[in-house]
């Protein structure tokens, strides 16, 4: 397997040389454009889907009830809900994102009914530590199954938006010198 940041230039020769014959073979553009939403309790309704979230003290941290309306049709079967560390840089070359799966791993609970989605999950104390956690619906559209790779919009509901306390932050163990 090849990675994109490889540092092997070898590597790099082979994929890019393997993105446009597979983008060929299977008649795409190899091009696909990727949004982030993030999910506010201000601007819960983002166009396409209309989100609720609401949340209860539980003994192991605090429950999360998440409902998403498609505002249209369906929500597509290829979409999906995980818990993630969402994190957002900026530097010379410009901006970029990292979504990646949040430690400890959260199940997650999604039932499926046509335009809606209910999804619970409770979610630790350890995990609200950290301040870049979300909710992610990952709502890909694939109008046409032959033309990859299917773009996708990232709906990210940060945890700590929807707190009525905010978690403190864990202090240094050591005890201040006086």
């Amino acid at each position: 397997m090849v990675s994109l940041f490889s540092t092997n230039p070898h590597g790099i020769h082979r994929l890019i040389f393997a993105i446009p014959i597979l983008s060929f073979a299977l008649g795409g553009s190899g091009y696909a454009e990727s949004v982030e939403h993030p999910v506010t309790p201000a601007h819960l309704d983002q166009g396409n889907y209309r989100f609720s979230v609401s949340t209860n003290a539980t003994p192991g941290g605090v429950g999360f009830h998440v409902i998403i309306v498609a505002q249209k049709d369906d929500i597509p079967s290829g979409c999906s809900v995980s818990i993630c560390a969402v994190t957002h840089w900026k530097n010379s070359s410009g901006n970029g994102a990292e979504i990646a799966s949040a430690e400890p791993k959260t199940a997650v609970t999604v039932k499926k009914d046509g335009r809606t989605w209910t999804v619970d999950f409770t979610a630790s104390p350890q995990l609200l530590r950290a301040t870049n956690v979300c909710c992610v619906f990952t709502a890909v559209e694939r109008p046409d199954p032959k033309k990859l790779p299917p773009s996708a919009d990232f709906y990210e509901i940060n945890l700590r938006d929807f707190l009525i306390s905010k978690p403190v932050e864990p202090k240094d163990s050591h005890p201040p010198i006086r």
